[in-house]
């Protein structure tokens, strides 16, 4: 894993040790960083030593007088009145906002001191393998455009953190915004990755559309209203000819049939910005989570198992209101897609499922036909010798409701049982033949009077 510090320079040098990372940053561990001391904040702290004691002095007094000889300090500091200004992020625009600075840090456009010994650093994660050292808390001095210095209070609440601007006058806060909403536009943190809502990347496997077994049908399906709707050439055609350019599109499917495995395909494969949601704690994050994404052009946020949390509005009406409201407020988005994964479409509002402009499309997904079923095996076995394989007697064998993923594990199993029994080729790999397939069928079946305890294969009259 690569690690960066910021390269911030100046006299007067205060050591300060990274702390525990606060919730609001993706992190792993803790790296101790000397944060330089701003040369005038030095000075000012060696003439009024704040460590000196006191006695008979209230609660209320000691808070009084904190916050009186900070206000003292920051006046000091700039000799003149000062302002203020503080506003609130949520973790995953902190972030954002912390990446900014980091760069133009690195760019030398700003330059990064401490102001008192609150001021620490933590890890912020800028993809799954690498980090860099951003401000966590307590109080900074940002230098820029000729000697320009604000002072920037970085604070932790429950649900946000606060970004306190102390300077001259708002005109220099202005500045600062600026250059950092300039970068952001250029260098979002987020733009064309894949994360969670919490803002964790997420690692993901080297498969591509061609390492997914889908009904044919159903694959034109999915290349025309996703993978060509993010296609820039089709884009402007649609937005030409007044097609909207935001979709949302339904999954719905048994376990195992290859929803989630798609998704993460889309997410693999797609030039696009990818949230994945897996669960919601109420309306208000949901709508954040909509919020969010409208920064970004072609992005596309998964909802995954969304009968789940968001359920017929008579059970979950706040949650089911927010998602309606959201769906409907997305519309100057370019090229955004709402995908939802879901096992039980029918627990779903017919407002989410059943209207078109929210959701606009349905795919169902079901266990694959025997021609499916037999390309399927044939590509899982093709690193062993099969020649003593009937694929047809096999196929004709295993239940119709068997997905991709039954068939998956029949063949682990039938792997297993060769290694088992040393069926072996002069390379070690597994032999496999009908009967040891069959054998596997059996031990992969489950009676019914056990079949919620015990393995995942469901008959072909199991409903379940």
């Amino acid at each position: 894993m690569s690690i960066v510090q910021p390269d911030a320079t100046g006299p007067g040098v205060d050591d300060a040790s990274l702390q525990e990372p606060v919730d609001s940053f993706s992190t792993e561990f803790d790296i101790p960083i000397t944060i330089p001391r701003h040369p005038r904040a030095a000075a000012l702290y060696k003439d009024a030593d704040p460590s000196k004691k006191m006695s008979d002095i209230t609660y209320a007094e000691k808070t009084h007088f904190d916050q009186s000889y900070l206000d003292v300090m920051y006046r000091s500091f700039f000799n003149v009145d000062i302002c203020n200004h503080t506003t609130e992020f949520s973790a995953l625009r902190n972030n954002i906002r912390m990446y900014a600075l980091y760069r133009l840090i690195q760019a030398k456009k700003i330059v990064l001191t401490s102001f008192d010994t609150s001021a620490s650093m933590t890890n912020l994660f800028i993809n799954k393998d690498e980090c860099v050292i951003v401000p966590k808390e307590g109080a900074f001095v940002l230098t820029f455009n000729e000697n320009t210095d604000v002072v920037l209070l970085i604070s932790k609440y429950s649900r946000s953190i606060g970004w306190g601007y102390i300077g001259k006058n708002f005109d220099e806060f202005n500045v600062l915004e600026k250059m950092i909403s300039d970068d952001i536009k250029l260098h979002n943190l987020y733009l064309n990755k894949v994360f969670d809502q919490s803002g964790e990347f997420i690692s993901l496997p080297d498969v591509t559309f061609d390492d997914i077994y889908l009904d044919q049908d159903l694959r034109d399906e999915i290349q025309a209203n996703i993978i060509n709707y993010f296609d820039p050439k089709k884009f402007e055609l649609r937005r030409k000819n007044g097609v909207p350019t935001k979709r949302g599109i339904i999954f719905a499917g048994d376990p195992g049939t290859g929803k989630t495995f798609l998704s993460r395909v889309l997410a693999n494969t797609l030039n696009t910005t990818f949230m994945v949601v897996t669960s919601l704690q109420g309306a208000g994050e949901l709508e954040f989570c909509m919020d969010f994404m409208k920064q970004f052009p072609n992005s596309i946020i998964l909802f995954e198992d969304i009968d789940i949390y968001i359920p017929d509005r008579n059970t979950g009406a706040p949650i089911v209101s927010a998602m309606l409201n959201g769906l409907d407020g997305i519309s100057v988005n370019e090229n955004l897609l709402v995908l939802c994964t879901t096992n039980e479409p029918s627990v779903l509002d017919r407002a989410i499922n059943d209207r078109p402009g929210r959701f606009d499309r349905t795919f169902k997904f079901e266990a694959p036909d025997k021609v499916l079923k037999t390309v399927m095996l044939k590509s899982f076995c093709s690193k062993n010798d099969c020649t003593a394989v009937d694929f047809d007697e096999l196929i004709s064998k295993i239940p119709v409701a068997h997905t991709g993923a039954h068939l998956k594990e029949l063949y682990i199993t039938a792997v297993t049982i060769a290694l088992d029994t040393n069926q072996l080729d002069e390379n070690s790999i597994a032999k496999l033949s009908t009967e040891i397939f069959i054998d596997a069928l059996k031990k992969t079946s489950r009676n019914k009077d056990i079949k919620r305890r015990t393995g995942f294969e469901r008959d072909d009259d199991d409903d379940e």
